[in-house]
């Protein structure tokens, strides 16, 4: 009796060791599985984390480009612009005499480029040129045509009229223009022409 009894202690004791042994080498698979599950939340991360980097410095890549490309374009608009606005505006009734490209200017602080200027006796004509012109970039220049007179009082009694000139006109902003009293020039082939139909009256920008 004794026999069977220490037997089964025996077995018992065994099974609790096999379970321990069991229990160590599942908790030992936990670890490793814990473990992995670390390194990859960290690869993850990594990965996250350079891939975001690197968008960002497409992304600054490409605004720089397209910060070159607009430039390169108004630099090639103006070229079209001032030597051919002259005749144009002759054409209108307004008898330019000389033009001037990149005009620039300063008062307490404030400093302002003119694109191309177009002037005679009396008239002076303000042309701000865009590769893509939409509504905002009307507005901006109808706030920057009031600082003309103070910015270059030379011009103080002319008659100041505005146009704006786009590769790629937006959002009906050459209407919005036109409503505005504006002068609009599109390129058209290797040349410009205005749009405005003949009977448009231009605002003196007083």
């Amino acid at each position: 009796m004794n026999d069977i009894h220490d037997k089964a202690i025996t077995e018992i004791w065994q099974m609790i060791r096999e379970t321990q042994a069991e229990m160590k080498e599942t908790q030992a698979e936990i670890e490793k599985l814990a473990e992995s599950s670390r390194r990859a939340d960290a690869e993850i991360e990594k990965f996250a984390k350079e891939s975001k980097e690197s968008s960002q410095r497409t992304d600054r890549k490409i605004r720089q480009l397209a910060g070159v490309f607009d430039h390169q374009w108004g630099r090639f608009i103006e070229a079209l612009v001032r030597p051919n606005a002259l005749k144009l505006f002759q054409e209108r009734g307004i008898k330019i005499k000389s033009t001037f490209q990149r005009v620039t200017g300063q008062l307490d602080g404030h400093n302002m480029e003119l694109d191309v200027v177009l002037v005679n006796d009396s008239e002076l004509v303000i042309i701000e040129v865009k590769s893509r012109l939409g509504v905002q970039e009307v507005r901006d220049f109808l706030e920057n045509l009031a600082m003309v007179r103070p910015i270059f009082p030379q011009y103080k009694n002319y008659r100041l009229y505005g146009g704006v000139a786009g590769l790629e006109i937006v959002e009906e902003a050459d209407k919005f223009a036109y409503r505005q009293g504006l002068f609009v020039i599109e390129v058209v082939g290797r040349g410009i022409a205005i749009k405005n139909d003949l009977s448009f009256q231009p605002k003196n920008f007083e």
